[in-house]
């Protein structure tokens, strides 16, 4: 066997070990949303409802109208539109991004599946199964470190009927910052209460 063989076998052995790790974790994170999920039903009234979190379907027409007639009234009512409207779409995707966060860690909670996540990456790939169910776009986790995280959303519906490009993209940036604040700092708070840790701080993103 040459050098060149051993340096194949060690690096095949290496991704091996390396692939099996990662369909664990694909694994573990799949299980937590199926049993999250279990109980999904569809009300009367058209709100479909995955565990304790209510969804309401939108055509992509719908949606994209919603936020480019927003944009519009914004420009036509207020004195400074486009700030005006800025200021909307960031208290909008700061609150949605918190409630989402919140209503997520709340359900694993009740079902014992908090621990079973064992990093702030784990928390981010299970939102983005949730994401991509909706058919609001692709959300794909691009990179992650101790300083950033990197997210990219393809096909993002509110930009089917912009009238300026990327008009509505704040919204995005608001949510998924603001979900990204509450999972990191309620995880913070929420373990080291498990383990009696004392925890103070905040966490931006």
């Amino acid at each position: 066997m040459t050098v060149e063989d051993v340096k194949a076998y060690l690096s095949q052995t290496e991704y091996n070990a390396a692939r099996a790790k990662i369909t664990e974790a694909e694994d573990t994170l799949e299980e937590v949303k199926t049993i999250i999920t279990k109980t999904l039903i569809l009300n009367n009234d058209g709100i479909l409802l995955t565990g304790a979190i209510e969804y309401a379907a939108f055509r992509v027409e719908t949606l994209s109208l919603i936020f480019e007639l927003a944009s519009r009234q914004f420009r036509k009512s207020a004195k400074d539109g486009e700030g005006a409207y800025d200021d909307f779409l960031r208290n909008l995707g700061v609150e949605v991004g918190f409630t989402f966060a919140r209503d997520m860690l709340n359900r694993l909670e009740e079902n014992k599946l908090f621990t079973r996540l064992n990093t702030v990456s784990d928390f981010i790939r299970l939102w983005m199964l949730y994401e991509n169910d909706t058919g609001a776009g692709y959300t794909t986790l691009r990179g992650s470190d101790d300083e950033k995280f990197v997210i990219q959303i393809n096909g993002n519906p509110l930009r089917k009927n912009e009238s300026i490009p990327h008009r509505h993209c704040g919204f995005y940036k608001y949510y998924i910052r603001s979900l990204l604040n509450e999972l990191m700092g309620s995880r913070a708070r929420i373990l080291s209460k498990k383990l009696d840790i004392p925890f103070s701080g905040s966490v931006s993103v």
